[in-house]
């Protein structure tokens, strides 16, 4: 059976990267900490129906080739950015190493990528699968974490049923706003 190695991470909107090759096999291919971005970070996975999701948020700094990434704490200077940045929700490093770093799109969308080596930022239907995988209308409850530590109360509906451990880290809009930590998670496509 083939499997597929998607990445699950936090960036502007959160997002995913995928496995380019299916050539790993098994679920310890998931039960691994072998996933490491540019930056040296490692990262587990679990499987999820035929793929595996890494079970943090991306942290990395630097692009797959080692290349840094524009780090950006003003909000103009985000909204008026030509190139890839990334951020830390409200400029505040425990939300960076809780929930990540938030990336804007052209980052995401850079060849040099930001995933993991081998991997990149998951498809539509990479997305339309894990809701299959994961209960349809349950699916945001099913990945969700458990109670509120990290999530606004009352958190209805979290059961963490996949180890997923979605946590919401919030945005950054276009125009530099942060907003929704503790009560949203957006991922890319």
């Amino acid at each position: 059976m083939k499997n597929t190695i998607i990445v699950f991470i936090v960036i502007l909107f959160f997002s995913s990267c995928k496995k380019e090759s299916n050539s790993v096999s098994g679920s310890s291919a998931c039960n691994t900490t072998s996933f490491r971005d540019g930056s040296g970070n490692r990262y587990a996975a679990v499987q999820i129906g035929g793929s595996c999701w890494f079970t943090t948020n991306l942290k990395t700094t630097c692009y797959t080739n080692g290349d840094p990434i524009l780090k950006i704490d003003s909000d103009s200077a985000w909204a008026n950015s030509n190139q890839g940045a990334y951020c830390v929700f409200n400029n505040d490093t425990m939300n960076g190493s809780i929930y990540g770093n938030l990336y804007n799109f052209i980052s995401v969308n850079d060849p040099r990528g930001i995933c993991p080596i081998g991997t990149h930022v998951a498809s539509t239907l990479d997305w339309e699968l894990l809701m299959v995988n994961t209960g349809d209308s349950l699916a945001g409850g099913n990945l969700k974490e458990i109670g509120t530590n990290h999530w606004s109360s009352p958190n209805v509906g979290a059961s963490n049923r996949f180890d997923f451990m979605a946590l919401p880290g919030g945005i950054r809009t276009y125009s530099g706003i942060y907003l929704g930590i503790g009560e949203v998670g957006r991922w890319w496509t």
